[in-house]
């Protein structure tokens, strides 16, 4: 075990432990620990058995009990959920959550649950990817379309919106398209950047087309980035030229 989950081992017995709400219950739970920022801010969940939770916790102190810890270096959020709550966070968005999840370190596991769970969301992720792909690729054609109609208002609120949105489908796609989750929108550049194949190409044509005022240049860059991503999916395979490329045609 490293440093830091010694670290957030030692907080659990130390602080978590002594707090009443939490001490009879700590023992038999699943402790799960993210750290985002360069270690600047701990994540804390605590995953609870689903009855135990329901008919005893959640009803003694919430469903949404929390301790907010900022006295401690670096600072803890602590939430404490059940295997319920997890499994419809991953209906909800299965590529954060999988891609969340998958990368935090487990400080203590029951029975295997946690373990259990992750591997049948990446069975699930493994069957429904090129789903996740087609909606967002066509999500993101879309919005491109209708940038042609917003460009000319430079400034205008729509006109970001769309720029902001085609970008981060390009890059959530150039992800998928590797079997990758995605993180969550502050992590997502430089994780894609970093990550995807074609995560060198996509994310300075994203950079320059994001701060591009010009209109005619603006459309030349979202050219740019349309291009990138059809490349990507050709190079795969998983899509007929008609679907890439008369897209229109598969909006329901």
């Amino acid at each position: 075990m490293d440093k830091i989950a010694l670290g957030c081992k030692e907080y659990v017995s130390e602080v978590l432990a002594k707090k009443f709400e939490l001490d009879e219950y700590l023992e038999e739970s699943t402790i799960l620990l993210n750290t985002y920022e360069n270690n600047r801010v701990w994540d804390l969940m605590i995953l609870m058995d689903n009855k135990w939770f329901k008919y005893e916790f959640a009803h003694l102190y919430s469903e949404y009990f929390v301790v907010d810890d900022h006295e401690h270096e670096p600072p803890v959020f602590t939430r404490v959920k059940n295997y319920k709550w997890l499994t419809e966070n991953f209906a909800k968005r299965l590529p954060v959550a999988l891609w969340i999840f998958q990368n935090v370190i487990v400080i203590q596991e029951k029975e295997n649950l946690f373990s259990q769970i992750i591997v049948e969301q990446q069975e699930k992720f493994n069957r429904v990817f090129l789903d996740i792909i087609e909606r967002k690729y066509l999500e993101m054609r879309g919005d491109r379309h209708n940038l042609r109609y917003s460009v000319d208002r430079v400034g205008d609120l729509a006109n970001i919106l769309l720029k902001a949105n085609i970008v981060k489908l390009c890059f959530e796609i150039s992800l998928l398209a590797d079997k990758k989750p995605y993180p969550f929108r502050t992590l997502l550049p430089d994780y894609t950047k970093e990550n995807a194949t074609n995560g060198h190409s996509v994310f300075p044509l994203a950079q320059e087309f994001l701060v591009t005022m010009e209109p005619e240049k603006t459309i030349a860059l979202s050219e740019k980035l349309i291009d990138c991503i059809v490349t990507t999916l050709q190079e795969k395979k998983f899509y007929s030229d008609e679907f890439l490329l008369k897209w229109w045609l598969y909006i329901h």
